[in-house]
């Protein structure tokens, strides 16, 4: 068979760690996911028995275009005699022993009792941060036992995430507030479940103790990938602050807190202006509108100008009133983009003479291809636009939208969901339903290619 070899430096690391726990990655573009798959390839084809699974949270994560299964492809299938199933089985069998790998999702805390009896010599998983702890925890310790030679071992790539991988497994090399010692990256440390189910960091050679250790792992490591795209850099440049310092700068601290749209307020971005701006001949006028009774009624106005500026130059923003009623006072001859959940309100606007759309949000996907909920996608969009000077809010027009983007802020009892308040959010969502409506095509093909840090490894 050909032969394959790791990038030098961290994905070489990786390949040579005998712990029992290896997390690698830590930033976008290292090679995480195409390391999960080349890791277990030196044993399918020369020792007995030794069989592997690689897990994603969702099937699609797994067989979207350009995906694990894509990417399998591409490196198994130069392996003389591999053979692949697709379909409801994912897997492929590799001579002369027919040892197979399988990718598997585990969508569900229930479906890791699928794996009860199994004897699994490799798991690898991918984009770690997305399972729940308890899966992690269920299907390595209680699943991971060896029918050959080599013991059981997993491996998992991650990007940075204020939850349980940050604070628990990774803690001494990633969490500040972390008592004990600090470990060095690629440092192998050795750990016991205690009494209260706390992580005890033990002594090297302590009876029945795991070993694990942490690789990060950054663009900067991986030339190959930056030689084939060398405007990858940029594109993580340009996404949101939290998104950027954790993909780019490996940042494990920075979150997704205080205010939503913190950038409105940074003089550098100039959200909220005074003044119109040129308009142009032949621009539409355009808007955004959430539906609400004892809620707001909320339908924002305005323009996108020949500059892909768009312009916030009027609010509608009433409690208690039908749509009927709305339908009288807002303008007309305006392309409408309103909330999805809304389609008695659609249909009876459209009855009334307007152009209502249904603002179906796409779903989009991180820099390493985590899918995110509709709502995230949509305030990355829209912060897009103000970080890039494409959103301007007339000020004396809109005083109930300022007065939310002060308001509208991420919950802070529970920072790790990312998720904001369900409150101020009346004129927000109408903005929201607005921009995904006209951008999210755009917005999609300006992110970084979710799957490009996969093309990491050469062959000689």
């Amino acid at each position: 068979m050909p032969t394959i070899k790791p990038n030098p430096g961290p994905q070489t690391t990786f390949l040579a760690s005998t712990a029992d726990l290896v997390f690698y990655g830590g930033a976008a573009g290292g090679g995480k996911s195409y390391a999960l798959l080349l890791d277990p390839l030196r044993y399918l084809t020369t020792v007995p028995g030794f069989h592997g699974v690689i897990f994603r949270r969702t099937s699609p994560e797994i067989t979207n275009s350009g995906g694990l299964w894509d990417t399998s492809i591409e490196l198994y299938s130069q392996v003389p005699g591999a053979i692949s199933r697709a379909g409801n089985t994912l897997d492929w069998t590799f001579p002369p022993f027919g040892n197979r790998i399988s990718f598997h999702h585990l969508q569900h805390p229930p479906n890791v009792l699928g794996w009860q009896g199994s004897q699994v010599t490799y798991f690898g998983w991918d984009e770690i941060t997305h399972f729940l702890q308890r899966m992690f925890e269920y299907v390595t310790f209680s699943r991971g036992r060896s029918g050959c030679e080599i013991p059981a071992y997993s491996r998992a790539s991650c990007n940075p995430d204020p939850g349980w991988v940050k604070t628990t497994y990774l803690a001494p090399w990633v969490d500040k507030s972390f008592k004990g010692k600090r470990a060095e990256p690629g440092e192998t440390l050795y750990f016991l479940r205690g009494d209260d189910d706390e992580i005890k960091w033990v002594p090297r050679g302590t009876q029945y103790a795991q070993s694990i250790t942490f690789i990060p792992s950054r663009v900067t490591d991986n030339k190959p990938l930056l030689a084939r795209n060398p405007g990858y850099i940029g594109k993580l440049m340009a996404m949101p602050r939290v998104e950027r310092e954790r993909l780019l700068e490996a940042n494990w601290d920075v979150r997704a807190e205080g205010l939503v749209y913190a950038e409105a307020f940074e003089a550098q971005y100039d959200v909220i202006v005074e003044h119109f701006g040129p308009r142009g001949e032949q621009v539409p006028d355009e808007g955004g509108m959430d539906f609400g009774l004892k809620a707001p009624f909320v339908a924002l106005s305005g323009y996108v100008d020949h500059d892909d500026v768009l312009w916030v130059t009027g609010e509608r923003y009433v409690r208690g009133v039908t749509i009927p009623t709305h339908a009288t006072a807002i303008p007309r001859n305006v392309e409408w983009f309103a909330d999805p959940a809304g389609a008695q309100e659609i249909q009876q606007l459209r009855e009334a003479g307007h152009s209502v759309r249904s603002c179906a949000h796409i779903p989009t996907r991180g820099a390493t291809g985590e899918a995110k909920s509709p709502k995230r996608s949509g305030i990355d969009m829209v912060r897009h636009r103000m970080r890039t000077g494409r959103l301007k809010i007339v000020r004396q027009r809109c005083p109930n939208l300022i007065r939310e983007l002060g308001l509208y802020i991420y919950d802070p009892e529970e920072p790790e969901l990312e998720e904001p308040l369900k409150q101020d959010d009346h004129t927000l969502d109408a903005l929201r339903y607005w921009v995904v409506g006209r951008d999210r095509g755009a917005y999609v093909d300006a992110m970084p290619d979710p799957v490009a840090d996969l093309r990491t490894l050469a062959w000689s």
